[in-house]
């Protein structure tokens, strides 16, 4: 994610300390994060590893991988954070 204006280098701040909160889960329940950048003095770039494709349609989803994404989001909010 790259962002060099006001508004979205706030959001990306703040989803940065969302990862420094989640830091327990992060490569398992949440994409490893390696960091909030500052580019060339203007740009932010916050890096994540690549986790593969994003989620359509929980259609999608197998019964087992179902189950998984919720102990995830059941082990998210347990830290206190609420994904909406």
């Amino acid at each position: 994610m790259v962002k060099d204006d006001e508004d979205a280098i706030q959001s990306m701040v703040r989803e940065f300390s969302f990862y420094q909160a989640l830091s327990s889960l992060q490569g398992t329940v949440i994409p490893k994060c390696l960091g909030l950048y500052l580019w060339e003095g203007t740009t932010y770039l916050l890096v994540t590893r690549d986790c593969g494709s994003s989620l359509n349609s929980f259609d999608e989803l197998s019964t087992v991988q179902s189950r998984l994404l919720a102990q995830g989001l059941r082990k998210i909010h347990a830290l206190g954070v609420c994904h909406n």
